[in-house]
């Protein structure tokens, strides 16, 4: 009676131990599709950034020093600081989104 006591305890463990690690991995598998998906989106939203980056780029010339343009750089420059801030921004999303998880 004894050894069927400790045996069936030894198979309780063994489904505890088994269960629990059936969970672990589930749960890893969890985190690493939640953080490809999260590097996907930001791979996605960095690569359209640097498309803005390079547009604004393009915009730039000399004249645009020249008092007349004025208007024209300011709004460059406006554009510009916006879609810095707006990358920082969704920057620190991320970044909050990833070691939330």
């Amino acid at each position: 009676m004894r050894e069927q006591c400790v045996r069936f305890q030894d198979i309780v463990v063994g489904i505890n131990q088994k269960i629990f690690d059936s969970l672990v991995a589930s749960s890893v598998q969890n985190l690493v599709s939640e953080a490809s998906s999260l590097k996907n989106q930001f791979l996605q939203m960095s690569n359209s950034n640097n498309e803005k980056k390079q547009t604004h780029n393009r915009q730039l010339r000399p004249n645009l020093f020249n008092p007349a343009c004025k208007q024209e750089f300011d709004e460059l420059v406006a554009k510009e600081n916006s879609r810095s801030l707006e990358f920082a921004k969704s920057f620190d999303s991320f970044k909050e989104q990833f070691y939330d998880k």
